[in-house]
C-alpha cells in the first residue's frame, strides 16, 4: 500500500467510514462452485454512504497487469493499494471477469471490508 506524504486527514476520515460501512451480505451465487459472493454491486453500495459522508471517493483503473485501487479524500490525501489481474481466459471475456473480480476484491481490501452470510 502507498499513500500520499501526508495522512492527517484522510486516516480519520477512513476509520469514521470503515465504522459507518452496511453489511455485505452474500448475495450472488456461483453454481460452479455451490457458493455464495458479496457481487461488486453488493460491495460498491454498502460502502458508498459511508465514504461520500466522511469526504472519501474510490477511483479503480489497470496499470501493468494490475488493478490500483485508489481512495482520495476531499482533502487531496490518498491510499491505494494494487491486486493482480489473473486473466483465466485469454479474451475479453477473461480480462473483463478478471476485472471486475479485481474491482471488487480491491475494494473490500482497501477499506478493510469483508463478505459475511
Amino acid at each position: 500500500m502507498r499513500t500520499s506524504d501526508q495522512t492527517d486527514k484522510i486516516i480519520p476520515a477512513y476509520i469514521t467510514a470503515n465504522h459507518g460501512v452496511g453489511a455485505v451480505k452474500k448475495t450472488s451465487s456461483n453454481p460452479h462452485f455451490r457458493s455464495k459472493y458479496a457481487d461488486l454491486e453488493t460491495v460498491v453500495d454498502a460502502c458508498a454512504d459511508a465514504l461520500h459522508k466522511n469526504g472519501l471517493a474510490v477511483w479503480q483503473s489497470i496499470n501493468e497487469g494490475q488493478l490500483v485501487t485508489r481512495l482520495y479524500h476531499t482533502s487531496g490525501q490518498w491510499m491505494e493499494g494494487y491486486t493482480p489481474l489473473i486473466i483465466a481466459k485469454n479474451d475479453m471475456q477473461g480480462l473483463g471477469s478478471a476485472y471486475t473480480y479485481a474491482r471488487r476484491y480491491g475494494l473490500m481490501a482497501i477499506l478493510g471490508i469483508a463478505q459475511e452470510d
